[in-house]
């Protein structure tokens, strides 16, 4: 299918700011999964927008602003061909090992809670890799509540563990940890998610993908509990979210900022 996407995000300060660098992964890439017809990231006059690659291979955007200023804005607007593969990521140039992602962060720590939980999936799963993960899951999902809105972690996957509740972020990391605590290199996926109908239905989105021997690497979306499909579009991973923030950075001045997010996605027009 064909996805539109349109994402217009603003931040307007209290007092003028003097400078802004902000980091924006807002760029996809071409994969198995999805073929990019047309992107553009636009930002405000009198800034400057450099493209390059980060060490994971994740389009970045650096948006700079060298003047005083009372908002920053920028404008994504794009359209992406995807198809389902069942989860299978394919097409991407990766840059290390996939032991590279049995790694730590401060979101993704080990906890005796997420031991627990994993050596829970671990015992269900009879030994199969692919068991083990979807037990991982299930495991995930029945001990976290899923609370829909809000698309930055509440804190450390140890922390949403013993809240019992969770944003999307939230059961993304935490399934990351239990996988990396079972020996399965995992990472943190942002993209965007179409959710159909005719008014432009869609959000911000995260999953992860895991590691599975010769498999290779596999998405799992923790909200449906399957892999994504063609209403997906996958943008940038990294060992966590703070690695794939929509936009990071720092400014001078501007002390407070209220943020504006104004997103549409719908379906393209398919050829024939």
């Amino acid at each position: 299918m064909r996805i539109v996407i349109d994402h217009q995000t603003t931040y307007r300060y209290a007092n003028p700011a003097r400078y802004a660098l902000y980091a924006l992964h807002a760029s996809p890439r071409d994969m198995g999964s999805q073929l990019v017809m047309e992107w553009s990231v636009a930002a405000p006059h009198g800034s400057t927008l450099r493209r390059s690659d980060d060490s994971y291979g994740n389009i970045v955007d650096m948006l700079c602003i060298d003047h005083l200023h009372s908002e920053l804005s920028f404008h994504i607007h794009g359209e992406v061909e995807t198809r389902d593969t069942n989860g299978v990521v394919s097409g991407l140039a990766e840059h290390f090992m996939p032991r590279f992602y049995l790694r730590e962060t401060a979101l993704t720590a080990s906890t005796p809670g997420i031991a627990a939980l994993a050596g829970q999936a671990r015992a269900r799963a009879n030994g199969r890799p692919m068991d083990l993960v979807h037990e991982l899951v299930t495991s995930v999902r029945s001990a976290v509540e899923f609370i829909p809105g809000g698309n930055a972690p509440a804190g450390p996957a140890g922390a949403v563990l013993s809240s019992g509740a969770g944003g999307v972020p939230d059961l993304t990391h935490l399934f990351i940890a239990g996988a990396r605590m079972l020996g399965l290199p995992a990472r943190y996926v942002a993209g965007y998610h179409y959710e159909g109908g005719d008014s432009g239905s869609g959000r911000c989105h995260a999953w992860a993908e895991v590691h599975v021997g010769h498999m290779g690497w596999l998405g799992i979306d923790l909200v449906s509990g399957t892999g994504p499909g063609e209403s997906h579009v996958r943008i940038a991973s990294g060992l966590d979210y703070g690695e794939v923030a929509p936009a990071k950075g720092a400014r001078q001045g501007g002390a407070e900022a209220t943020l504006d997010v104004r997103l549409k996605i719908e379906a393209g027009q398919t050829q024939q």
